[in-house]
């Protein structure tokens, strides 16, 4: 099995939730949406017929089995979810995080979010015969972490992510960089 661990760390504050709309949670599905979005995008297939066997090749779908895996490996601290943003009226954050995100409308529980410098890891790993596939992952990851995010608001900023390292991506013949110093 190959296997690709990748350290992120958020660096705009993340509202990623489950089930439950005001807790902050961060779990391998979502992670896996996001990924898929942008291979899709990337991809630009004119036949969406190709388009959706190819895609689920790669991450499955309802009829077949993905054939790569996306595991969070390093949870987020704890002490990094905070609840209602603080932000100065002159900074722009109440265009990027309306009230709700905020805690600005006394009617509304503000949702937790995941703080700048949160730091968690995320483990891609696919069988020896499926290294195609987890070359096309790993790419898309790094599609996620240089064009979007994650979460709610983040075609406005939010949900931000830089690769802090990455291991086992020499084994595959990838030329991607993944790592950036413009943040330090």
């Amino acid at each position: 099995m190959k296997e690709v661990k990748i350290d992120l760390e958020v660096i705009t504050p993340m509202f990623l939730h489950g089930a439950n709309s005001i807790k902050a949670e961060l779990r391998s599905p979502s992670i896996k949406g996001v990924m898929r979005y942008w291979w899709r995008a990337a991809k630009s297939e004119d036949d969406i017929d190709k388009l959706k066997k190819e895609e689920a090749c790669i991450f499955g779908s309802t009829d077949k089995r993905s054939k790569v895996s996306i595991i969070v490996s390093q949870r987020p601290d704890l002490n990094q979810i905070r609840t209602g943003l603080r932000f100065d009226t002159n900074t722009g954050l109440g265009y990027l995080f309306p009230p709700v995100f905020i805690g600005g409308t006394s009617s509304l529980e503000p949702k937790q979010y995941f703080d700048v410098g949160t730091k968690f890891s995320i483990t891609i790993s696919a069988q020896k015969n499926n290294i195609e596939q987890l070359k096309h992952a790993v790419a898309s990851v790094w599609l996620m972490t240089f064009f979007g995010g994650l979460g709610a608001r983040s075609r406005r900023g939010g949900g931000n992510l830089m690769a802090s390292s990455i291991d086992g991506i020499s084994e595959l013949g990838i030329q991607l960089n993944f790592i950036t110093n413009t943040f330090k």
